[in-house]
């Protein structure tokens, strides 16, 4: 005797449940492995470790540019995305040669000379907070 197709609709509905909730479970237990293995996986919280001094230096809310000395790509975003959170509420602005804003925040990773990669953006070293971080000012007009 055989059965008939809603049946057949039920029990694979059945097994399509059960399969769904095993998966379910699966995706739970890795999420889980993952965030005891790499509970910060963007390293947010050593980027507001070393940007705390210079948030203390920024004015609340200000624009303020951003200088590095990274090539566009992952890396470069992931460092952007870093100091923009760690910075908040303060807006990130790449410097534009037309209307830099009057500070900027100099992140900079494998420079050699940064006071020089600032000056070239007409900025000038304020203070250096170590591991490539720098508050910098808008060099005078003269």
């Amino acid at each position: 005797m055989g059965m008939t197709s809603a049946v057949r609709l039920r029990v694979a509905g059945a097994i399509v449940g059960i399969l769904s909730l095993a998966a379910a479970f699966r995706s739970a237990e890795i999420a889980k492995v993952l965030a005891r293995d790499s509970p910060d996986p963007y390293r947010i919280e050593s980027a507001l470790a070393r940007f705390a001094p210079l948030a203390a230096r920024l004015p609340r809310g200000a624009v303020v540019g951003y200088l590095s000395d990274l090539p566009p790509g992952d890396r470069a975003t992931l460092a952007f995305l870093q100091a923009q959170y760690a910075l908040a509420p303060c807006l990130l602005v790449a410097v534009a040669s037309n209307d830099p804003p009057e500070l900027a925040v100099g992140n900079f990773i494998e420079a050699q000379n940064p006071a020089q990669l600032a000056a070239a953006q007409g900025y000038v070293v304020e203070a250096d907070f170590g591991r490539g971080l720098f508050l910098l000012r808008r060099r005078a007009s003269r």
